[in-house]
């Protein structure tokens, strides 16, 4: 094989490639796709002090508007807990999320410790949050451990 044959060997691959990278490319900008992380961090609570929250962060790393669903908890049990923020960036749901762009979403410790407690769970339990779109796609975060004894004595 002479240098010309190698050459001409590479460019007919190249087309191919690049077609599928571009076609690849393309599908991408097409999805609806956002991020979806949960921690526990500080925001002011009703009474103006801080408090330690559970802080919902859903962001919107595509190239289109993303319309969420109120955010719940998936619980051990894979039953679900449906809150109600006290406090949030995005304040009416769904809410639509422009690209690039992300909303917070947060609610004390304690209640969702008191919730937790009364549908019967104790100890270390984890939770993961959720939100939805308004197509149906499910966007989920890692889980997040809640001592749920720590937050009832205080």
């Amino acid at each position: 094989m002479d240098i010309t044959e190698i050459v001409t060997l590479i460019i007919a691959l190249w087309g191919p490639i690049l077609s599928t990278y571009q076609l690849i490319e393309s599908g991408k900008e097409k999805l609806r796709i956002a991020t979806v992380t949960l921690k526990q961090g500080y925001a002011p609570a009703i009474n103006s002090e801080l408090e330690e929250m559970l802080i919902l962060t859903v962001a919107n790393p595509g190239n289109r508007t993303l319309t969420i669903n109120k955010p719940i908890f998936e619980l051990p049990d894979k039953s679900i807990l449906v809150f109600h923020p006290t406090g949030s960036t995005a304040r009416q749901y769904p809410y639509e999320l422009l690209e690039g762009k992300n909303c917070l979403t947060w609610i004390e410790i304690a209640e969702v410790a008191k919730v937790l407690q009364e549908k019967g769970f104790s100890g270390k339990v984890k939770l993961r949050g959720i939100v939805t779109d308004a197509v149906g796609n499910k966007f989920v975060s890692k889980s997040v451990p809640i001592t749920i004894g720590r937050w009832l004595k205080n």
